[in-house]
């Protein structure tokens, strides 16, 4: 069947963006939505949402926001990340031979951690605290 000849010609247009225009950060943005769109989602999402705009307005340097978007997104070289990505064998922290080494071991339940926060300042203070093995895998 012939088209009409006074219509426009035919482009291609992006539905990523509002002006139809291609860009690695639209398809980025569109297959993370593409990803979290069959998951269910938290409740507190507008919570979390201004913890995180909290954070990334810190007066601190970009290098500490971003380990401490890491750290609680379980990116640190932990060995238990490590051997998630068979990169070394055991998962024991080798400083205190205790637990395996997590983001909150390393950061918080580690004896040698616990001695670095207790050689700080006032505000924080060396305490034992333990957390339940059905928290260890929550993210801080």
């Amino acid at each position: 069947m012939p088209l009409c000849p006074s219509l426009p010609p035919d482009k291609l247009v992006w539905r990523g963006t509002t002006d139809g225009i291609f860009s690695v950060r639209s398809a980025y943005h569109m297959g993370m939505e593409n990803t979290f769109r069959g998951r269910g989602s938290a409740s507190s999402v507008s919570l979390e949402n201004r913890i995180w705009k909290v954070i990334w307005n810190l007066e601190v340097p970009n290098s500490v926001k971003m380990f401490m978007w890491r750290a609680c997104n379980d990116l640190l070289p932990t060995k238990c990340n490590l051997v998630k990505r068979k990169m070394v064998e055991d998962c024991i922290c080798p400083c205190c031979y205790r637990e395996e080494e997590t983001v909150v071991h390393v950061l918080w339940s580690c004896p040698a951690a616990q001695d670095v926060w207790g050689s700080g300042s006032m505000i924080f203070q060396k305490c034992a605290f333990a957390f339940p093995r059905s928290y260890r895998n929550l993210y801080l």
